[in-house]
């Protein structure tokens, strides 16, 4: 490290120029290290993942188990009777990586 004067000659930095530098990294990093853990320790965004459907007149439909939701009940033909049941997976990102979200 080194300061110029006002001659633009190089003089060494004083004990408080270095103390000053060294907190300003410091804190620098203190700020980024902070950002890293929160990103690695709590939930970012939550979606709903890629659909799934089922036929139920002709099927079984679905259990009921996590990471599922259900979206979408269809009566295609209007009568009192579900045709087909649509779900999707529950999903949190936590540090840049999507997952199913289980029991809550």
């Amino acid at each position: 490290m080194s300061i110029q004067d006002s001659n633009s000659s190089v003089v060494a930095p004083t004990i408080e120029d270095v103390k000053r530098a060294i907190e300003e990294v410091t804190s620098l990093m203190d700020k980024r290290f902070a950002k890293l853990d929160a990103d690695g320790k709590y939930i970012q965004d939550i979606r709903l993942g890629s659909v799934e459907s089922v036929s139920v007149w002709k099927s079984y439909g679905f259990s009921d188990f996590p990471p599922y939701v259900i979206t979408g009940v269809i009566n295609h033909n209007s009568d009192k009777y579900i045709d087909s049941v649509y779900r999707r997976p529950l999903q949190k990102l936590v540090n840049g990586v999507w997952y199913n979200i289980g029991f809550i």
